[in-house]
């Protein structure tokens, strides 16, 4: 019997850490993310696309570059890292000026996405997402 008692302590105790870690993480460590659609079209004509639903790289031709200016603020009252990620049949063609960088408490940081296609890219529309993960910065290095 006390066997498993003490099994049962045990199975209790690794389920509370795990719950109590897993609403720390989200709660405190993990802040806020941001999601903005990218839009590329790659043709044989060049072209500007101003609208702001989505960061819109405009038209291209194959081997052409674009970028386009993303402005990201820390409104807290603490340090947060910033780390960037890209998905979708975009991925491969771009890239950012900086990622996982801290941002001070109150201040912005400005950060230039880049399309950049091969001279073999076939032409067409190309989409995905940018997700931008904010996390509190619990220790300096």
């Amino acid at each position: 019997m006390n066997k498993i008692m003490l099994l049962s302590l045990i199975v209790v105790l690794v389920s509370l850490t795990v719950v109590v870690g897993y609403v720390g993480y989200n709660r405190y460590y993990m802040v806020d993310t941001l999601s903005k659609d990218l839009h590329l079209e790659v043709g044989d004509k060049i072209g500007v696309n101003l609208d702001t639903d989505k960061i819109y790289f405009g038209k291209t031709h194959p081997g052409g570059m674009a970028k386009r200016h993303l402005n990201i603020s820390n409104n807290y009252g603490f340090s947060v890292r910033t780390n960037i990620n890209v998905e979708g049949e975009i991925t491969d063609f771009i890239s950012v000026s900086e990622n996982n960088f801290i941002i001070e408490p109150h201040s912005s940081k400005e950060i230039t996405y880049y399309a950049e296609t091969t001279e073999d890219t076939e032409k067409g529309t190309y989409e995905g997402k940018t997700i931008v993960v904010f996390k509190r910065v619990l220790f300096k290095q």
